[in-house]
This record gives C-alpha cells, sequence and structure tokens, in this order.
C-alpha cells in the first residue's frame, strides 16, 4: 500500500480523497445480482455504458453517456450533489420523478437509471 500525505484518506481501491472533501455514494437496490455494490462518488462523475465512464452500467436502456453527479458549493459555501441527464432517451428517475436538466441530490434519495435502482449517500465534514 503507498504512503499518502497526513490530510488524504483511501477509500476502497480508489484514489485518495483529501480528508473534508465530501463524497457520495450509490448503493445499488436493484438489480438483485448486483444489490450491496457501490461506486464512490467525487468532483465530477459521469454515468453510462462505456467503461471509459467511472460509474459504467451495462443495461441497453441507458444512453452513453447518460448522466453526471457534481460536486457543487452552495451560496453559503455548503457542499452539495447535482445529478444531470444529459437528454437520454429513457430518461432518470429520483424518488420517481423524471429529471428534466439538474436536480440535488438529498441523503437516500433514489435513483433509477434504466434497470438499475440505486440510493444516494453522503460523507460530509
Amino acid at each position: 500500500m503507498s504512503q499518502f500525505d497526513d490530510d488524504q484518506t483511501l477509500i476502497g481501491n480508489q484514489m485518495p480523497v483529501p480528508e473534508n472533501q465530501p463524497i457520495g455514494y450509490l448503493f445499488i437496490a436493484a438489480p438483485e445480482h448486483r444489490f450491496g455494490r457501490y461506486y464512490v462518488i467525487r468532483g465530477s462523475t459521469i454515468i453510462g455504458r462505456s467503461p471509459n465512464y467511472p460509474v459504467q452500467l451495462n443495461d441497453t436502456y441507458i444512453s452513453d453517456p447518460h448522466a453526471r453527479i457534481t460536486l457543487e458549493y452552495d451560496q453559503q459555501q455548503q457542499p452539495l450533489f447535482g445529478l444531470y441527464d444529459f437528454g437520454s432517451k429513457n430518461g432518470t428517475l429520483v424518488n420517481g420523478v423524471r429529471v428534466d436538466g439538474r436536480v440535488i441530490l438529498n441523503e437516500n434519495d433514489e435513483i433509477q437509471i434504466g434497470e438499475y435502482i440505486f440510493v444516494f449517500k453522503t460523507l460530509m465534514d
């Protein structure tokens, strides 16, 4: 294992993350054969079919690229995560509502992209 500066943490097999940087997680709730797996969201993360994307989903109902989750900051410099749909043919649903452009994600939001259903979680300092 590599040595990192004191201000960084290693998460799973991911790259080091500054200790104070908010992190998002997409926990897979469906399909059943992928249940319990998760993706770590840092900075700007693209979701699509291509293996070149951090969140690669093998589903014919998913566009390439399909959506993006981005770490942003509000006017008070509080961190938040925004989800953007790239105008995908089959859309992205958050809590059952189709995303038109951008939506702010909240803890435990349910995101559906194709056959995949995710639960969004955060780790913020």
